[in-house]
């Protein structure tokens, strides 16, 4: 079995029971971070989870298309997770105010693509051969079996298509 099937697999496992799941992204977000972010969302509501979605920032004027339902919010202390999952965030400082709110949760995993990830969480994917976060969302969301609907191929496609300059690197 590969590794990336492995962690893919303990991923999926780490997902099973949690209920309530808080997904968090980097400071000054961009199309990878807010397309995985919203991306693994809406999955994830599908599945039957109570899913928020957390920035420090706001989503830039030109991404706004991509969160139609609203569901990217600011970080708020005192609330209780079962579970979170840091999207293409390389260390907990790169998640800003977020990262103190959301202390207090059962389990953190860690899902980016970047070399210089510090391996954070509880449960670590990380990919740095990877173009970027949004490809590792869409093969969770393929070997879990969730649809991907026109939301979220449009979700992905900006998730990658901006961290691979327009497929170009």
């Amino acid at each position: 079995m590969s590794s990336s099937l492995r962690i893919i697999r303990q991923v999926l496992a780490a997902l099973e029971t949690p209920r309530n799941v808080c997904i968090v992204g980097h400071v000054r977000p961009d199309g990878d971070c807010i397309g995985s972010q919203l991306a693994l969302a809406h999955a994830l509501k599908r599945a039957g989870k109570r899913v928020t979605v957390w920035n420090a920032d706001p989503i830039p004027a030109k991404l706004a298309f991509l969160d139609p339902d609203g569901l990217l919010q600011r970080p708020a202390r005192r609330r209780r997770f079962d579970c979170v999952i840091a999207t293409d965030a390389a260390n907990p400082e790169r998640l800003g105010e977020t990262g103190a709110c959301i202390g207090s949760r059962r389990q953190l995993i860690n899902i980016d693509h970047h070399q210089s990830n510090t391996r954070y969480g509880d449960v670590n994917w990380v990919e740095p051969a990877s173009p970027s976060t949004g490809e590792l969302i869409h093969q969770l969301c393929r070997r879990a079996g969730w649809a991907i609907t026109p939301l979220m191929a449009d979700l992905l496609f900006t998730a990658v298509s901006t961290d691979t300059g327009s497929f170009q690197y």
